[in-house]
């Protein structure tokens, strides 16, 4: 048994249709099909400068929302006047968790493409590439959405923290 494989399928089981019912994947596929033929016929290229980008894009949000995660749990350290301020120390936390699931959705979208799976034709690669972009797409478009939201959240739990406490000084 191949343990990662059976991992991948077991986590895109989970994952994929929560992923496809929030952002529908007709949506990224029309968008994606009319980037490809804007800016060029050749498909296997367009492909890679997708997964190029994705991949980067993913890299710097793994950064972003593990800072996020660290930031969270500074505030819930018990020596934080935040920690003993009922409600916005949960608010804090509920940041921290979403933090976490943002950043193990954006991991998935730095998995590999191609190794997971044995190809009879190259057509077959190809729609792999395709739905793997489709995917990816989606996962960074949830991740960036929530991100923002639960930025906003966060600064709002510290800033009424810290009025709560008067300051923390």
């Amino acid at each position: 048994m191949n343990v990662p494989e059976f991992f991948y399928e077991v986590t895109d089981r989970m994952m994929n249709p929560v992923i496809h019912a929030l952002v529908p994947r007709e949506s990224i596929e029309n968008r994606l099909h009319k980037e490809c033929e804007y800016l060029g016929p050749d498909e296997s290229q367009y492909l890679m400068r997708i997964l190029v980008n994705v991949h980067d894009r993913a890299s710097s949000m793994v950064s972003h929302l593990s800072l996020m995660v660290a930031i969270c749990l500074f505030l819930l350290n018990p020596e934080n006047p935040v920690h003993n301020y009922g409600i916005v120390g949960w608010i804090v936390l509920l940041d921290a968790v979403v933090y976490v699931l943002l950043v193990l959705l954006t991991i998935r979208a730095l998995r590999s493409i191609g190794l997971s799976q044995d190809y009879n034709t190259p057509a077959e690669y190809m729609k792999h590439r395709w739905d793997e972009s489709v995917l990816k797409y989606s996962i960074l478009q949830i991740v960036n959405s929530f991100t923002i939201v639960a930025t906003m959240v966060l600064g709002l739990a510290v800033v009424l923290g810290w009025f709560s406490v008067g300051s923390w000084a």
